[in-house]
């Protein structure tokens, strides 16, 4: 299983939707947690699909900074410990 992490400090510029889209294909991450997202829910939702992860849990930005987004493949089981 490979897991991913990555403080992309916003995921609506060009640049940083490339660098995660060659990040993917070459690490193929099966779950991939990202950081300072900046975007909203549906944003990161429908990047999540086209990086070819059906299951996503976001945290949208408040303000200008945050944002969170756990991504994964339906070969993972996540289980809450909470």
């Amino acid at each position: 299983m490979r897991i991913g992490s990555w403080n992309c400090q916003g995921l609506g510029a060009p640049l940083t939707q490339s660098r995660l889209t060659s990040l993917c294909k070459l690490c193929k991450f099966d779950i991939l947690f990202l950081i300072e997202t900046l975007n909203k829910c549906d944003v990161v939702c429908n990047l999540a699909y086209v990086l070819g992860f059906p299951n996503v849990i976001t945290q949208p930005p408040k303000g200008h900074s945050g944002g969170l987004a756990l991504l994964w493949k339906d070969n993972v089981r996540l289980s809450n410990v909470f």
